[in-house]
């Protein structure tokens, strides 16, 4: 007697995965199952961002919020305002702190010169982030380990 296997894999039950709820960083950024990250701007607005899209988290405060600056944006995004910067750092490992007021997107940096960050493009046109003294060292061990 012949068996033919994909007649017999045909009639086996599939399994499939329900999708999963996101993840929930803080009460203002979730991570989704695809990698994307859903940004809360206030109570009920958000957006999707992708990690590739992100060269700079800045706080700004003078309204006492952190604002994404984002590729393809020509004004930065402001956050909720109970978004912190530890809520910012776990988004991902590419995000390093360089001072108080900034985060950044270490796959964009280029260099760092008198303390300054230069980025690749697209965000090649910001030249207000520099590097604060106590978080030098820490920018240099995870800008060599890339």
């Amino acid at each position: 007697m012949c068996l033919d296997s994909s007649a017999e894999q045909q009639h086996m039950p599939t399994t499939t995965t329900a999708p999963t709820a996101p993840t929930i960083i803080g009460d203002g950024i979730a991570r989704r199952n695809d990698g994307k990250y859903i940004v809360y701007t206030n109570a009920v607005d958000f957006r999707l961002v992708d990690i590739n899209d992100i060269g700079l988290f800045a706080y700004n405060s003078d309204l006492r919020v952190w604002e994404v600056t984002l590729a393809g944006e020509k004004h930065p995004i402001r956050l909720k305002r109970n978004i912190n910067s530890d809520m910012l750092l776990v988004l991902n490992d590419t995000l390093v702190r360089v001072s108080q007021k900034h985060i950044i997107n270490i796959v964009y940096l280029m260099e760092v010169a008198d303390n300054t960050c230069h980025f690749y493009p697209p965000f090649d046109a910001l030249q207000e982030v520099k590097v604060g003294r106590l978080f030098r060292k820490k920018l240099i061990d995870r800008f060599s380990s890339f």
